[in-house]
């Protein structure tokens, strides 16, 4: 027990003195300042779960290993929410679902993909909605546009690489 309370003590000091240090370190590195301030409360809450003794010398160190380890495993989950999103995307393009909540979200997809297309620069835009929303071709485009078909493709390629961007960004 006197090595519990010995441990509490040295790691609510290291709070006082080294919490926006921490902070600091971790939001560099995560951009949501409310998920920083998490990951950073969590730093201690590990330090107060862990069952060995803590040496005034190394818990720097260990504070920084914890945080590092956090912010990796964070880092880690949103990418593969990413790409559980990218991948439920494309999947539900072939499900039909009428739900009302479905329906919200396709709603605003389109809303959000509108809004971005509108951003597009102008041979860009009119490339894409001829290719997303009138089912033409590449080959089609660049007959009707006077234009190569490899400009056509890579224009194509970059608009959907800017809403495919921009509507993950907001997912």
């Amino acid at each position: 027990m006197e090595n519990r309370s010995r441990n509490n003590d040295l790691i609510a000091q290291s709070y006082v003195e080294y919490y926006n240090e921490v902070l600091n370190y971790i939001s560099v590195r995560v951009t949501d300042i409310f998920d920083a301030e998490n990951i950073a409360q969590d730093v201690w809450v590990r330090l107060l779960e862990y069952d060995k003794e803590l040496s005034a010398e190394s818990l720097r160190s260990f504070i920084y290993t914890v945080a590092c380890n956090l912010v990796n495993d964070h880092l880690r989950h949103i990418y593969r929410v990413r790409a559980v999103v990218n991948d439920d995307i494309s999947v539900a393009a072939n499900i039909v679902d009428h739900t009302t909540e479905a329906m919200i979200v396709a709603r605003d997809i389109a809303r959000f993909e509108a809004k971005c297309v509108k951003a597009l620069p102008e041979r860009r835009r009119i490339i894409y909605v001829f290719a997303r929303f009138e089912d033409k071709s590449a080959d089609d485009i660049a007959i009707g546009m006077n234009l190569s078909l490899r400009t056509v493709e890579n224009q194509l390629c970059r608009a959907r690489r800017t809403v495919r961007g921009f509507i993950s960004a907001i997912a």
